[in-house]
């Protein structure tokens, strides 16, 4: 049963991978991306960027915390994680050099979008569901991606229609291992988050 992500959701489910590139986490050998920098992890069609210069952010800035420059960086081009985070700290720890991330984290990262605008990525769907909030979402296992939680709103689609409304339902399932499978991401972004709605196909665990 494919599931619609809009805008606004998919950062929590883009959330493991940036725990996965985070230098403190592969220094401590907990991330499920340790040794598979460069290595095609995910759907081709998966990129996400960190933007410390994007005009009016809270989290711009031209320098961390240690005075080093940031830069627009690619974190995974075309499903491929091409570079960890190090603050300089961390950098001295492991031998690394440091990417001017503080705190081993991204100030804001996006995904980049795809070809089909939302609608109709939601008028594809025979039978599906449209995640709108969830909750207990961040209290799974996210460090190796684990993920089961309600959806305390969310919408059934039929023959690319929302329906109705569906309750008592949980979602649950592993975002490395969904995210390597058939994904599509909407043309257009949110005006504010400037991500784009993305659509995972058959593969998640569904309990009703």
């Amino acid at each position: 049963m494919p599931l619609v992500i809009p805008h606004n959701v998919i950062c929590r489910f883009i959330a493991p991978i940036i725990s996965a590139i985070n230098g403190r986490n592969v220094a401590k050998g907990i991330s499920p991306l340790k040794d598979k920098l460069h290595t095609q992890c995910f759907a081709k069609n998966l990129s996400i960027i960190d933007n410390p210069h994007i005009d009016f952010s809270d989290e711009a800035t031209a320098y961390d915390r240690s005075g080093i420059p940031t830069q627009k960086r690619m974190l995974v081009e075309n499903g491929v994680p091409k570079l960890f985070l190090y603050d300089y700290d961390t950098a001295c720890m492991t031998g690394n050099a440091p990417t001017g991330n503080a705190g081993c984290a991204p100030y804001y990262f996006t995904v980049s979008p795809g070809t089909e605008t939302s609608d109709s990525l939601i008028t594809s769907i025979k039978h599906g569901i449209y995640v709108k909030k969830m909750l207990g979402f961040g209290q799974t296992n996210m460090t190796n991606g684990d993920f089961s939680a309600n959806l305390s709103l969310g919408f059934l689609v039929e023959n690319g229609e929302i329906v109705g409304r569906v309750k008592d339902t949980m979602i649950s399932g592993n975002i490395f291992e969904l995210l390597k499978g058939d994904i599509q991401f909407s043309s257009d972004v949110h005006p504010c988050f400037l991500d784009p709605m993305i659509m995972i196909m058959p593969g998640v665990s569904l309990k009703v």
